[in-house]
């Protein structure tokens, strides 16, 4: 294993392999923020919270794609249209932390390939 090239996963094995005793409170803290940063989200989380963004509209995740469907209340930066689904897809520009998390998706389903 290299150190200067280790994986997320690498990261977070090590730091839940050293983890410090009780008393070590606020570095504790510290291993379990760190834990969560390089913990990417799960497709379940993307969409609950583009669902959230995008006026309570349900997301889903189909064919390695963030679609919105059943859209009834029409968010502003939604473009409309039909796919092979039946679903509407989402082209816009997201705000940053929404598009950060996405990258985190997408980087963590690349790191399990």
């Amino acid at each position: 294993m290299n150190e200067d090239n280790l994986t997320n996963k690498e990261v977070i094995k090590a730091i839940k392999d050293n983890y410090p005793p009780e008393n070590y409170t606020i570095l504790r803290k510290a291993l379990d923020i760190a834990i969560k940063t390089l913990t990417p989200p799960t497709q379940e989380e993307v969409c609950e919270a583009l669902s959230e963004y995008y006026c309570s509209a349900r997301v889903i995740f189909i064919e390695n794609e963030f679609m919105v469907d059943d859209i009834e209340e029409y968010h502003e930066d939604i473009t409309k249209y039909n796919n092979a689904h039946n679903t509407y897809a989402i082209v816009v520009a997201l705000p940053p932390k929404l598009g950060k998390m996405i990258f985190a998706f997408y980087e963590g389903l690349e790191a399990t390939k």
